[in-house]
C-alpha cells in the first residue's frame, strides 16, 4: 500500500512539473490531460482534488505529457525544480541550481587561478624537465601541468553537462560519472604531458628568429597537451592502448603467427566436415529413393557423387 501511494505521489509531482514547463514554453498539451489534471490545478497548491484521480489515470497523462515536452524528462524537470527551491537563498545560486554544475565552475576557476598565479613564479616556463628538475622549481611545473589538466577536464565536464541542463535531461544517477571523468582527465594530462617532450630550443639549428620561435613553441606545448589530455581522457586511451598493442604485436608476432594459421586449419577441417554432411545426405536420399528409381538413374547418380569427390568430368550421354 506504501508503494502504490509513493508512485501516485511521484506521478502527481512529475504531471505537475510537465504541465507547468509545457505551460511556460507554449507546447501543446491534449485537451484530455488538461480535463483530468483540472482537480489539482487549484489555487495556491490545494492537492486536496489529487485524491480524486486514480494511479491509471495519473499514468495516462503523465505518458500524454511525457510526448508533449521531448526531448525534456520529467525526471530532469523535478530535479532542476527541486534544487531551484532549495538553494535559491544560497550564495552561489548565480551559479546554477545543479549542485554539480557550481561544484565544476569551482573547479574550473580554481585551475584558472592556479595556472595564473603559478605563471607569475620567475623561472617557470613550462619546459618541464622530468630528469633534471628538483626542488620546489620542479613541484611549481608539475601542479602548472596539473592546473592545466584539471582545466581542460572541467571545461570538458561543464561542456557536457550544459547540454543536459539546456536540454532538460540532466539524470542526478550519472552525477558520479562526471567527477569520474574530471579525475581521468587529470591523470590523462599529466600522462600526455609526460609521454611527449617538445623540441629543445637551445639545440634548434637556424636563425635567430627560428629559433626564438621554436622556444616559444616548445614552452607552450606542455600546457596545452596537458590542457587537451584533461579535455579527451578517452583519446588518450586510445593512445595508450595502441602503443600497448603494437608492443604486444612486436614481442609475440610469431604466436600470431601460429595463431593466425592455426585458425586457417580450422576453417578448413570446418569446410570439409560441412563437404561431407552434404554427400552422406545425397547418399542417404539415393538410398532412400532407391526402389522408386530405375537402375540407370540410380547410376547416373552414384557417377555424379563419385565424379564431385575425384574432380572428374561425368559423360552425361554414358
Amino acid at each position: 500500500m506504501e508503494l502504490c501511494e509513493q508512485v501516485h505521489k511521484q506521478l502527481l509531482e512529475e504531471c505537475k512539473e510537465m504541465m507547468h514547463y509545457a505551460l511556460s514554453k507554449g507546447l501543446a498539451v491534449p485537451d484530455k490531460v488538461l480535463k483530468m489534471l483540472e482537480p489539482v490545478c487549484q489555487v495556491h497548491g490545494d492537492l486536496s482534488g489529487a485524491r480524486t484521480l486514480t494511479t491509471t489515470q495519473l499514468g495516462i497523462a503523465h505518458e500524454q505529457l511525457s510526448k508533449s515536452i521531448l526531448p525534456a524528462s520529467p525526471g530532469a524537470l523535478c530535479y532542476l525544480r527541486k534544487h531551484s527551491r532549495s538553494h535559491s537563498k544560497s550564495l552561489l545560486r548565480f551559479l546554477g541550481p545543479i549542485p554539480l554544475v557550481r561544484y565544476l565552475i569551482i573547479a574550473a576557476l580554481v585551475s584558472l587561478v592556479t595556472m595564473l598565479g603559478l605563471s607569475l613564479i620567475p623561472g617557470l616556463d613550462g619546459h618541464l624537465d622530468w630528469m633534471h628538475g628538483a626542488g620546489a622549481a620542479l613541484l611549481a611545473e608539475e601542479l602548472f601541468l596539473l592546473a592545466a589538466a584539471g582545466l581542460g577536464a572541467s571545461f570538458a565536464a561543464l561542456f557536457k553537462a550544459s547540454q543536459y541542463v539546456t536540454n532538460r535531461t540532466f539524470d542526478p544517477q550519472y552525477i558520479n560519472t562526471y567527477w569520474l571523468r574530471f579525475v581521468l582527465g587529470l591523470i590523462a594530462g599529466m600522462v600526455l604531458a609526460m609521454l611527449i617532450s617538445p623540441p629543445d630550443a637551445a639545440n634548434t639549428a637556424g636563425t635567430e628568429g627560428t629559433a626564438s620561435l621554436s622556444a616559444d613553441i616548445a614552452y607552450f606545448t606542455k600546457p596545452l597537451l596537458a590542457m587537451l589530455g584533461g579535455f579527451s581522457a578517452s583519446g588518450v586511451y586510445r593512445i595508450l592502448s595502441r602503443l600497448v598493442q603494437a608492443f604486444e604485436t612486436l614481442v609475440t608476432g610469431e604466436a600470431s603467427a601460429d595463431e593466425q594459421l592455426l585458425t586457417q586449419r580450422r576453417l578448413l577441417d570446418a569446410e570439409r566436415t560441412q563437404e561431407r554432411a552434404a554427400m552422406a545426405a545425397r547418399l542417404a536420399n539415393l538410398r532412400r529413393h532407391g526402389s522408386d528409381e530405375t537402375e540407370g538413374e540410380l547410376d547416373q547418380g552414384l557417377d555424379q557423387i563419385i565424379a564431385e569427390l575425384t574432380g572428374e568430368t561425368v559423360d552425361s550421354d554414358s
